[in-house]
């Protein structure tokens, strides 16, 4: 896995997107990964365009944006984000995934 730069969500004092109280940005594909917004561009000379969705709180992404190429971002309960991450770790862990291993991810209902 990799640690790159929170280019998806930058914080509010970097001039990135204010979050609600109790709020924090999330980001798919997740930053941990070669696909993730600080990486998944390369080697092209700039990143595939960010967008979101009208009630996910960051205006200053573009809404009504589809594709396979790009990445999204959304303001979600911090505590579900942080949750979240931890399961994802927990994911890497079990598997034994490294950086650059493919795996896919599948959304359940």
């Amino acid at each position: 896995m990799i640690r790159s730069p929170p280019t998806a969500c930058p914080q509010a004092s970097s001039g990135g997107y204010p979050r609600p109280t109790d709020y924090s940005c999330d980001e798919y594909p997740f930053r941990s990964t070669w696909q993730g917004a600080a990486t998944g561009s390369l080697p092209q000379p700039a990143p595939y365009p960010g967008r979101t969705f009208n009630w996910c709180q960051i205006s200053a992404l573009p809404t009504g944006s589809t594709g396979p190429n790009g990445w999204s971002a959304r303001m979600i309960p911090a505590g579900e984000n942080s949750s979240a991450g931890s399961r994802l770790n927990r994911f890497y862990i079990d598997n034994r995934v490294i950086e650059k291993d493919p795996f896919h991810v599948w959304i359940v209902d």
